[in-house]
């Protein structure tokens, strides 16, 4: 049952387990607990804008009756002047937690973990991938960093020949990483929705060798042939036609517009003029 007393070194030395919690008489809402274990701890009980707060002022191991009740004091007039202490000293530990929080730490101490339980398989792969493409960044506190900054790397990876593609999917890892520190409270936001990737066609075009290209045309050839004693075998009469389907001259014209986009002008007349003969 909780005891209404000044709290003093006698009062706080007498408290019991069983009694739980000693009111103090002077100060409104100060109070001590002590826990089953036995540690005793200050408060202030204080209400605010319709809210209800349990302001913790510290342990008795730390501070003496004497100077809890200074604190309380301080703290109560601070709550009187419409000051919310609870909501304060929070705001003091984020930016604490904040202050120094480079990109190096925030992706070892934070971020690694996130992507563990995200997706064990691809972890790594991601945590690597932006801790190595934006090493130069590592030592700089993440809430610093600029889209100036990202855009110039964006610029100079293009310049050493990199992919969009690549460009891109690494960025996206990193604006990612960087909206999990928005949502952890770790930064108030960033300005990366203002980086420009460049836009490129990663169409990868893959030429036959000869030797494949012939193989090729010995297939179709082949399968002409079946198709054409299929036809026989069925009517009794063999097809004339150069053509027995439409695959061949598909093959070809595409041959002939991949040519002519690559400017292998002799190999697309030659096919052009096996087009005509039809």
């Amino acid at each position: 049952m909780a005891l209404k007393q000044k709290i003093t070194n006698t009062s706080i030395k007498n408290l019991t387990v069983e009694q739980g919690r000693l009111n103090d008489t002077e100060i409104s809402g100060f109070h001590a607990r002590i826990s089953p274990k036995g540690v005793v701890k200050y408060y202030l009980y204080y209400r605010i804008n319709g809210k209800q707060r349990n302001f913790l002022l510290g342990s008795a191991s730390s501070l003496t009756p004497a100077q809890a009740r200074d604190l309380a004091k301080e703290k109560a007039g601070q709550v009187a002047g419409g000051v919310d202490v609870h909501v304060t000293r929070n705001e003091i530990r984020k930016q604490e937690q904040r202050k120094g929080l480079t990109l190096e730490r925030f992706l070892e101490e934070h971020y690694k973990d996130y992507l563990i339980g995200l997706n064990p398989k691809q972890a790594h792969k991601a945590y690597i991938s932006i801790k190595n493409g934006f090493a130069y960044l590592a030592n700089k506190p993440i809430e610093d960093i600029t889209a100036l900054e990202v855009q110039q790397w964006v610029t100079e990876r293009s310049k050493q020949g990199r992919a969009p593609s690549t460009i891109r999917s690494v960025f996206n890892r990193f604006k990612a990483a960087m909206n999990r520190a928005v949502e952890w409270e770790l930064i108030e936001g960033h300005n990366l929705d203002k980086v420009k990737l460049i836009k490129g066609d990663n169409t990868l075009v893959r030429y036959l060798s000869k030797e494949q290209e012939a193989a090729l045309f010995e297939q179709i050839r082949l399968r002409d042939e079946r198709l054409r004693q299929e036809e026989f075998n069925r009517t009794n009469v063999m097809p004339t036609e150069r053509y027995i389907d439409y695959l061949e001259p598909l093959i070809i014209m595409q041959s002939i517009q991949v040519c002519v986009k690559a400017k292998c002008c002799h190999y697309a007349g030659s096919m052009f003029q096996w087009i005509t003969v039809i």
